[in-house]
């Protein structure tokens, strides 16, 4: 409505680094969208990306166009999506009892259990980045709820943040002994990567409390019940995240779980969920309350 198809285009390829995925998220196909980036290129009279195997990167003169135009671009995008929500706005959400929820990149694993468990509330539940002011995201799709472990941006005119703190980082470890001897510490990427914002010596808290070598092997794993027989055996102590509540899953028969502490404090992790004030009294009915649950 305020920003052309061309500015929009350069803008979301920039963002995404990809023909591809900004066609998806712009509705159209791959074809149109080569050719708004050409017209915009013969227009300024520079190229504004290189296209190599990896994908689409900025040049040195699309860099700066694109930092010198982002901040109107997100004020432009905000108040063209508060129009279009004013206007033209379907009250689609009054008996809603399914959400779109989509997830931050690198927000903690413990979201695929709560997706888990909570299938009758979830319509669909996808993963992206996110870039700017989410405001937009929220009024132009059919995204109900977005959820990351960081402070996003958003107008607090429109859109609600809810912070739900509670999910604890936990080892899990043999629950009969330690028949082989511990050799490996199992982490996701994620985890690690979340503890180490938090302290970069985290894993000496785990040498210090259980006795182990300092060379002791760290794997990072998508999945670390994959290494569920490691970890009963007693070759491997796990860290995951996990609720405060005793899990019930035949998963966990043969692992102890115990909170794992940095400085003598339990560690838990933040999440932080945005949806549109107006959904408000539905999202906090339907959905904080499964992740209190969970």
């Amino acid at each position: 409505m305020f920003i052309s198809n061309l500015l929009r285009s350069f803008i979301v390829t920039a963002n995404n680094k990809s023909i591809k995925d900004s066609a998806k998220q712009l509705f159209i196909t791959e074809s149109p969208l080569s050719r708004r980036i050409k017209i915009l290129e013969d227009k300024l009279g520079c190229s504004l990306f290189f296209r190599g195997r990896d994908g689409m990167s900025l040049t040195k003169e699309g860099e700066a166009i694109y930092h010198a135009i982002l901040p109107y671009y997100n004020d432009m995008s905000t108040l063209e999506n508060v129009y279009l929500s004013k206007y033209n706005s379907i009250e689609k959400f009054g008996k809603k009892n399914k959400f779109n929820i989509s997830v931050e990149f690198g927000t903690v694993n413990f979201i695929s259990e709560f997706s888990f468990f909570n299938l009758h509330a979830i319509d669909t539940m996808t993963y992206n980045f996110f870039y700017g002011d989410i405001t937009s995201k929220l009024l132009t799709t059919n995204t109900d709820v977005i959820l990351s472990n960081n402070d996003l941006l958003f107008d607090d005119g429109i859109v609600t943040c809810f912070t739900y703190t509670g999910m604890g980082i936990n080892i899990v470890k043999a629950k009969y002994g330690k028949p082989h001897g511990t050799n490996k510490i199992i982490i996701s990427g994620l985890l690690s990567n979340y503890l180490n914002n938090i302290q970069v010596n985290w894993c000496k808290e785990i040498f210090k409390k259980y006795s182990l070598r300092d060379d002791i092997e760290i794997i990072t794993v998508h999945d670390i019940m994959s290494y569920r027989s490691d970890i009963e055996s007693g070759e491997a102590i796990g860290i995951i995240c996990w609720p405060a509540k005793e899990p019930v899953s035949n998963d966990f028969n043969n692992i102890k779980i115990i909170p794992f502490k940095l400085n003598s404090r339990n560690i838990k992790i933040n999440i932080n969920m945005y949806f549109l004030n107006k959904n408000k009294r539905l999202i906090m009915e339907n959905i904080t309350g499964l992740l209190a649950e969970n």
